[in-house]
């Protein structure tokens, strides 16, 4: 019933980057959202999905920004990631780009 996982810096893959982009993602299209919504007068609308959009962003900046300080100290201490994981060391690449 009960499963374990073993988690150690060395099996850490850049996957754990994956629950932090919906909220990133989400702050720049709101940013886009306001845009239209103030040209249609929608003042009201347009401030709120502004606030939550700014925040987040920086609850997903920070969370970003822990998870890869940590994965970096992983590629920095131990070897790189095995073969069938190693497409996920684009996901940093993708999320600062996103964050640009």
């Amino acid at each position: 019933m009960f499963t374990r996982h073993n988690h150690t810096s060395g099996s850490l893959t850049a996957t754990w980057l994956l629950p932090v982009v919906p909220p990133i993602t989400i702050a720049a299209v709101g940013s886009s959202l306001c845009t239209l919504l103030i040209a249609k007068d929608r003042l009201d609308y347009a401030l709120i999905i502004f606030i939550t959009s700014y925040v987040m962003l920086g609850v997903g900046l920070l969370l970003a920004i822990a998870i890869m300080v940590i994965y970096f100290q992983r590629l920095a201490l131990h070897h790189c990631p095995a073969r069938e994981v190693i497409v996920s060391t684009f996901l940093p690449l993708g999320e600062w780009i996103n964050l640009l």
